[in-house]
């Protein structure tokens, strides 16, 4: 996979706007999404987000993150916010590999990849994701899974 893992999401950096800037909620709804659309195509290394390249992407993570055990965890969490599940146990539980790349879907998502996209660099160059980012990830997954 051609992941780069030398990006930064801004897409939720508090820099995007100053305290002087006159842009109403959907203006800066619109910029935050163009940002995130442009921070997913260069994490991925791709010109545009079409369907067939999301496919394989999400697979390709799925090979990577499916052994890591921080991660199986992570991943269950985050099916679990959109499925059925009552509870994270019983994600867990599935061994379905549509549950597991569903959960990289959601952490693929606008709500999750600026927490996501650290555990992965931590992963690649590392083998493990340090406690601190999937700890960040874990406690937003988290309120999530309780709001529900």
């Amino acid at each position: 996979m051609n992941y780069n893992s030398e990006y930064a999401c801004r897409y939720k950096s508090d820099d995007i706007f100053c305290e002087t800037d006159t842009v109403n909620d959907f203006e800066k709804a619109f910029i935050e999404t163009t940002i995130y659309k442009n921070d997913v195509m260069n994490i991925f290394n791709i010109s545009n987000c079409d369907d067939g390249i999301t496919d394989n992407i999400v697979k390709e993570l799925h090979n990577m993150l499916k052994d890591v055990p921080s991660m199986v965890e992570i991943i269950a969490m985050a099916a679990a916010t959109i499925t059925n599940n009552s509870s994270v146990d019983s994600a867990l539980g599935s061994t379905s590999n549509s549950d597991t790349e569903l959960g990289i879907i959601v952490l693929m998502s606008y709500d999750y990849l600026y927490l996501f996209h650290p555990c992965v660099c931590d992963i690649i160059s590392n083998a493990t994701c340090i406690d601190i980012n999937i700890n960040c990830l874990k406690t937003e997954l988290s309120r999530d899974l309780v709001g529900r």
